[in-house]
């Protein structure tokens, strides 16, 4: 086993569940908190305790964890709103979902510097908002926060994790790739704070066509939800920042 990546989690739908919103933070049952920590969070662990060992005997390994944006920040209930309810009946995004996807970094710090000494690289992406069929209304108001005007297609993260996964990135470990143009890159880009960017090809390579370059490498690879951010590779940096500098 050369790669292992985490992806497992629920997803609790942002909706109104009638007039006692089960999801909302003052109503939300400690069966569903749990539930949603044994998925996204105990599987991370469990995946990582059995079988990373295999790949410390080998000296060599990837482990990718899946976050979110919602890892890096909080959601912004504003976007789930709808006229006519009252607060109390508001749909909103669970605490789950985002704590859970907070935990997914912090795992990834931990493990980075618990296996470092065997070859193991260990990341985070934390993607932003992917296009999967949404509410027109909720898609406007999401991609009015995006410098790029749009939420993610399904396919533009895949270079980002083959990227993790390769090579290319050895010089990389502790590290959370925020692919976050959504709300997240739009705040981050407009004056809070600025994370994750995947450079696009030299001076001369046209915008239509994006070359990644990588560890030597020249990728030809959709990387057009992606701007506004900083690329850090982090075996340096990042171990600080494992380590509790930042």
């Amino acid at each position: 086993i050369d790669i292992l990546i985490n992806n497992a989690a629920n997803d609790p739908k942002v909706q109104n569940r009638g007039m006692k919103n089960m999801l909302r933070l003052e109503n939300l049952p400690r069966d569903i908190w749990q539930n949603d920590f044994d998925v996204g969070v105990t599987g991370a662990f469990l995946m990582s305790k059995y079988i990373v060992p295999r790949m410390a005997a080998n000296k060599k390994g990837v482990i990718v964890n899946i976050a979110s944006d919602l890892g890096v920040i909080a959601p912004d209930q504003r976007i789930y709103r709808k006229k006519g309810l009252r607060d109390d009946q508001q749909p909103i995004k669970p605490v789950t979902y985002s704590v859970v996807k907070h935990a997914m970094v912090g795992l990834t710090k931990y493990l980075a510097t618990y296996w470092a000494e065997s070859g193991i690289r260990v990341n985070t992406l934390s993607p932003g908002g992917v296009f999967n069929g949404q509410p027109k209304e909720f898609v406007r108001k999401v991609s009015a926060l995006i410098p790029l005007g749009r939420m993610a297609h399904a396919d533009e993260y895949k270079a980002a994790i083959i990227f993790l996964c390769s090579d290319a990135s050895s010089y990389m470990t502790g590290g959370t790739q925020t692919y976050a143009v959504t709300h997240a890159g739009a705040m981050y880009a407009w004056g809070s704070q600025t994370v994750g960017e995947l450079g696009v090809g030299d001076a001369s390579t046209p915008r239509s066509s994006p070359v990644l370059v990588l560890g030597g490498l020249r990728w030809a690879t959709p990387l057009q939800f992606n701007t506004g951010g900083t690329q850090c590779h982090l075996t340096t940096t990042g171990a600080a920042y494992s380590w509790g500098n930042n």
